[in-house]
């Protein structure tokens, strides 16, 4: 897409207008030259084999500290989102870089470097500083409810970096790019003026000022305007290429996960060893067997305490259910389940550690994936077909669309259905029918109730028609 401020062939033409009517009205070649004549320099230069020695050991220099800072600037500014002191440390260096003129730094770095290497260096100090602040600043507008989300369904580093930072990073770095790329150019041709290494651009230049060359020093800034245009539209091209594949899910794999169409997913052995285990611990019977339970737990937020001394026990392979009107903190008690808060006072206890996941509020999709994608990134052994079954049981036929094209309600859905066939053992519904009209809500109730038989289940809802709906076990009254 071309942006607002894309540049018209047609203003081009008029100032190449203006151009050379200045040219011939002024008639002093070694002030002003002639497009045409430049122009028609610049073909004579690039047949010469001369010519493209220079273009190249300049692009090399250049493009090397470029990809140099852009290596060192994303790696510091990953560190410092993980360390507030790493960012502190090096605050007071991109100060430097940024404000002390690039002449000083070339003065400065011939002392004690080679001519030959200095484009290198100053392209590098050029650009770090840009690409840090932006990577930086792209890393910490990741939306905190999808990094939670991912900390809940125990999504690896990996996944983490490439479906939810990659996604907030890739505007301010390609923008740091496009940008950066014509300050390498600018910075490392100063430098090579200065240092004058040969063969290089910069010396071809300083060899037309020397000898008042004006025509070729125009049919050089010429070469160079093209080289640093061609080098920032292959390299946002190559870009655009990773954002595309880091962005698409792997396609499912077929026969590892069957489904039983009786009581829907088969559950990870894991899972199952777990919870028999918990059925022969300290507990007589199967009915007593805590999955989780809360022992004295309060929290505060200042002086308002929305928990105070609470105990209860979510049995294994049972509905529990959390009433109680908005705000007597439900969402809050749900959040310390799952590990996302830490209570003031008291404890949560489990025989085991299972794996839990969560029906939020919020949908907390990624919304440039489709509902599929959405679904398999938590479990990544369920096929395209297991997938769109479960869809078509609650209403949802659109596979191919991305989650930005649904309702709020379609969005509900999926986030439901992304909770049930996640690999678990427990599975918290946080006010999971919100925004559904009751022909959708009564068709998602049945196939909570199919799904979720055997597994460990806690609904936080307001309405005790929902709780009674969907076949609660147990109920805790805030």
């Amino acid at each position: 897409m071309k942006g607002k401020g894309s540049i018209k062939i047609w203003a081009v033409a008029v100032w190449l207008v203006v151009w050379e009517v200045a040219a011939r009205l002024l008639n002093k070649e070694i002030f002003l030259v002639s497009p045409i004549k430049a122009i028609m320099r610049f073909a004579e230069l690039a047949i010469t084999g001369s010519f493209w020695l220079s273009i190249a050991s300049s692009l090399m220099r250049i493009a090397l500290g470029f990809l140099l800072a852009v290596a060192i600037g994303v790696l510091l500014a990953i560190l410092s989102h993980k360390n507030k002191r790493v960012r502190e440390f090096f605050a007071p260096v991109m100060l430097a870089i940024r404000t002390v003129p690039v002449a000083s730094f070339i003065i400065l770095a011939l002392i004690c470097f080679s001519s030959k290497y200095l484009a290198i260096l100053i392209s590098f100090l050029i650009v770090n500083p840009t690409i840090f602040e932006n990577v930086f600043t792209g890393i910490q507008e990741a939306d905190n409810e999808l990094i939670e989300m991912s900390c809940v369904f125990n999504l690896t580093l990996g996944k983490r970096a490439r479906y939810i930072y990659w996604p907030s990073v890739y505007p301010y770095f390609r923008s740091a790019c496009k940008t950066a790329i014509g300050m390498a150019w600018k910075a490392g041709i100063a430098a090579e003026v200065i240092g004058t290494p040969k063969p290089s651009i910069g010396a071809m230049l300083q060899q037309a000022k020397i000898y008042l060359e004006t025509v070729d020093l125009i049919a050089w800034t010429i070469g160079i305007v093209i080289v640093s245009l061609c080098m920032e539209k292959v390299f946002i091209w190559v870009l655009a290429k990773v954002d595309a594949s880091l962005r698409s899910f792997p396609k499912s794999s077929h026969g590892i996960f069957v489904l039983n169409n009786s009581s829907g997913p088969e559950r990870n052995p894991d899972v199952l060893d777990n919870e028999s285990e918990q059925h022969s611990g300290p507990y007589a019977s199967e009915d007593a067997a805590p999955a989780v339970e809360l022992k004295s737990l309060t929290k505060s937020f200042g002086e308002q305490k929305v928990i105070d001394n609470l105990s209860f026990v979510f049995p294994v392979g049972e509905i529990s259910t959390i009433m109680g009107q908005s705000g007597v903190g439900k969402t809050t008690l749900a959040r310390i389940i799952a590990g996302l808060e830490t209570p003031d006072g008291g404890e949560v206890r489990r025989l085991t550690t299972p794996r839990i996941a969560i029906v939020f509020q919020e949908d907390r999709l990624l919304d440039y994936m489709t509902a599929e994608d959405n679904i398999r990134l938590v479990n990544e052994e369920l096929t395209t077909e297991e997938v769109q079954s479960a869809m078509q049981s609650v209403g949802l036929i659109d596979f191919d669309k991305h989650v930005s094209e649904y309702s709020g309600g379609m969005k509900r859905r999926v986030s439901i259905l992304r909770a049930l066939l996640a690999v678990n053992a427990v599975i918290l519904l946080d006010e999971p029918f919100k925004g559904l009209d009751e022909e959708t809500k009564a068709k998602t109730i049945d196939y909570i109730k199919t799904k979720t038989h055997g597994k460990t289940v806690i609904v936080i809802t307001h309405d005790k028609e929902e709780a009674e709906a969907i076949g609660a076990d147990n109920y805790l009254y805030l």
